[in-house]
């Protein structure tokens, strides 16, 4: 949700990928029976935690709220399925707000 590309050797395999749109949405397509997804929060203020909206099969939604802190906060789950029916899902994440950075 960051808004940018790193190298960071802190994030999973030294990748992390984000938005700087606010309103921006990515699908995510898969075969199986669970899905999580991991993320960093970076330092900011309460006012701006990152937020962002997960909605499974274009029905069961879930809201992430970061808690900034004042150490950048690496493989945070933002949003896990629970155990779903074997089958094809789509996992669509909307950017709802970044917070600092």
């Amino acid at each position: 949700m960051v808004g940018r590309d790193t190298t960071d050797a802190s994030e999973y395999r030294s990748t992390s990928h984000g938005s700087p749109e606010i309103g921006s949405s990515v699908t995510f397509r898969f075969n199986g029976t669970l899905v999580q997804v991991f993320g960093t929060i970076h330092t900011g203020t309460p006012e701006l935690p990152p937020t962002a909206i997960f909605i499974l099969d274009s029905k069961q939604q879930s809201i992430f709220k970061g808690s900034p802190s004042n150490d950048t906060q690496y493989s945070q789950l933002f949003y896990n399925s629970g155990i779903l029916l074997a089958a094809e899902h789509a996992l669509t994440m909307i950017l709802y707000s970044r917070g600092p950075r």
